[in-house]
């Protein structure tokens, strides 16, 4: 139902435990709702490892937030402040998909501060470290990833990587941001595809707002992107928005 968030566990003896959650079989399984905000949350929580892969192969575990509202996630990591945020959070071999590709904020995985809203407009989340997003499909949403630290406490060893973001039908695309990254040391976005962004708006498949540094961008395919109408005007492929602390 979205009713319950993940938070930080109390932990007794040697401490730094883990949680994983993953297929029992090679079968396929969809976890939905409806919920207006982030369905799945992780509020300051460290030490997750979301898993689709049964005996590490296969997509088998399927995300879905039906709701059609802006300001919604299917995925949402909160940082409480400042040694607050999530660490040592890895989402990987997933399918991710929200409940429309054309309302404004709406997004696959979002990460950013418990005080902002659920938009891009967020103002980021301290303490994000060792984050790693791999071999996701993300498709019906009007933005793929958003995450972005702060210019006090950037993110530190984000990993962007093997994802597929878009589908082959428009009905199902990305339409805005296929990732919106910031504030972020050495991100390493590598071996992504981002494709079939069609709707009428700017859009851009690899997003950097301020404070990047020493980013390594490889290897990823970044194809069929058009602007259809006059709503927006950028079409855009890999794009540093700022200067400014890079």
């Amino acid at each position: 139902t979205g009713e319950s968030t993940l938070n930080q566990w109390v932990e007794q003896g040697a401490g730094n435990y883990t949680l994983t959650i993953q297929p029992d079989a090679a079968v396929n399984r969809t976890i939905s709702g409806t919920y207006k905000g982030g369905l799945f949350r992780l509020s300051g929580a460290d030490r997750v490892l979301i898993d689709g892969r049964y005996n590490g192969s296969g997509n088998y575990l399927t995300f879905i937030n039906n709701k059609d509202t802006n300001t919604t996630a299917t995925f949402q990591l909160i940082s409480l402040g400042a040694g607050l945020g999530c660490t040592d959070i890895t989402i990987r071999n997933c399918n991710i998909k929200a409940g429309s590709n054309t309302v404004t904020n709406v997004f696959g995985i979002f990460g950013g501060s418990s005080t902002g809203s659920l938009t891009t407009g967020n103002a980021g989340g301290a303490d994000f470290d060792n984050i790693s997003f791999i071999e996701n499909h993300i498709y019906d949403t009007r933005n793929g990833i958003f995450i972005r630290g702060t210019s006090t406490d950037q993110m530190n060893n984000l990993i962007v990587s093997g994802n597929i973001i878009g589908a082959d039908i428009a009905a199902e695309s990305i339409t805005e941001y296929g990732m919106y990254l910031g504030y972020v040391n050495a991100p390493q976005v590598t071996n992504n595809e981002v494709f079939n962004m069609f709707f009428d708006v700017s859009k851009w498949a690899i997003y950097f707002t301020q404070n990047v540094n020493n980013a390594l961008v490889s290897k990823n395919k970044i194809h069929n992107i058009k602007q259809p109408g006059t709503t927006g005007y950028n079409s855009v492929g890999i794009y540093f928005s700022s200067a400014t602390g890079c």
